[in-house]
């Protein structure tokens, strides 16, 4: 899987009160997908009777920004992989294995706005 959807509910209350984002991915891209996506596939991986085996993928100054020291390489890191296009990683492997599609981040952030925009007027 690339990276959870929920990871911008903990980032995006700060990014919307500073107005600033704390990267280093450059332009690169991440495929984001919620928790609940991950789970539906797996469980309809868990109940294929297909027989096939395969590998399926299912898929945005630190320290100034308050993110703790220990976290600052993991994020570091995350962020390089981000540049280096190893997130951008689009499938349509929920689909597949559970009839329906992924949730889009954009549906994922509507759905959780009072989250996002709470945190950010506290």
């Amino acid at each position: 899987m690339s990276w959870y959807a929920e990871n911008l509910l903990g980032s995006l209350p700060g990014v919307l009160a500073s107005g600033k984002w704390f990267t280093s991915a450059g332009s690169g891209r991440i495929a984001y997908v919620p928790r609940e996506d991950v789970a539906r596939a797996c469980a309809g991986a868990l109940a294929s009777r297909s027989g096939t085996r395969e590998r399926l993928n299912i898929t945005e100054g630190l320290r100034a920004a308050g993110i703790p020291a220990a976290y600052v390489p993991l994020i570091v890191a995350t962020d390089a992989s981000i540049r280096g296009g190893h997130f951008d990683v689009p499938t349509d492997a929920v689909k597949r294995l559970t009839g329906t599609d992924a949730q889009s981040v954009e549906s994922y952030l509507r759905a959780n706005r009072a989250i996002v925009s709470g945190a950010a007027t506290k």
